[in-house]
């Protein structure tokens, strides 16, 4: 059931692919071509010899070069992104302080939305006749909340229940920081970034290649200025006359 799952999830990202493609040939635009390219400028980037044999090794060994290259790139990424990354998130402790606070914000506001509601349904009962408030005595089931919802006034700024959902969602959000850290082992983008590139060469070869995955990642962290500039015009005049093992669409 996995394997198929796996299966379907690939035809699809090909179907997707073929359909770019379809849709930018129209424009007179070789996606294909491009994406070659780029994977070319991004190999040509790495610095020293060895980075780029240890990049044709992994391909030879069941990489995709596009794959292998967007991994590299999402490292040299990961060195800008670590500053927003600390500001936004902030450390386990800071996160957790915020966690406690928006959910006890939920709490506090789900509590008054339930004293709303029992007080709306109060005044609903206190209009019906004196038999069908005796039947409600005897199963107060027959008005819920869920029969009877009150209308919230419209000078309020917003219902009660969409501001509980984002609170908690936000409190998710920052929960979900500590557990993908605990499920990677990893506590920076740029750990994550390395744990992902491990984990892709590791699926794609059913190898781990330590040693030729490590001088390509030192060479995406040791990229200057110059190198970044290079990468990031995406499609560069190059000489050289590498081309990817595979022309088949890039997977991921």
């Amino acid at each position: 059931m996995v394997n198929a799952d796996a299966g379907d999830f690939q035809q699809s990202l090909r179907n997707l692919w073929h359909a770019l493609c379809s849709a930018e040939a129209s424009r007179g635009v070789d996606l294909p071509q491009l994406v070659e390219q780029w994977t070319a400028t991004k190999r040509e980037s790495l610095v020293g010899q060895s980075s780029e044999a240890d990049f044709d090794e992994l391909c030879d060994a069941g990489c995709r070069p596009f794959s292998l290259a967007l991994a590299l790139a999402a490292i040299e990424a990961s060195r800008t992104a670590a500053t927003g990354w600390r500001k936004v998130f902030g450390s386990a402790r800071h996160r957790q302080q915020i966690i406690r606070a928006l959910c006890k914000a939920a709490d506090a506001l789900e509590e008054v939305q339930e004293k709303f509601i029992d007080i709306s349904l109060e005044k609903c009962k206190a209009t019906l006749d004196d038999d069908l408030r005796k039947s409600l005595s005897a199963d107060p089931n027959l008005i819920s909340a869920e029969r009877c919802v009150p209308e919230w006034p419209k000078s309020l700024p917003a219902l009660p229940a969409t501001t509980i959902r984002s609170l908690r969602a936000f409190a998710e959000l920052f929960g979900s920081v500590d557990k993908l850290s605990e499920e990677t082992h990893t506590h920076s983008p740029a750990s994550l970034s390395k744990y992902l590139i491990s984990a892709y060469v590791a699926q794609a070869t059913a190898e781990f290649h330590d040693r030729e995955v490590s001088a390509p990642i030192g060479s995406a962290l040791d990229a200057g200025p110059t190198t970044k500039q290079h990468i990031e015009c995406g499609v560069s005049e190059t000489t050289s006359n590498w081309k990817p093992p595979s022309s088949s669409p890039p997977t991921f």
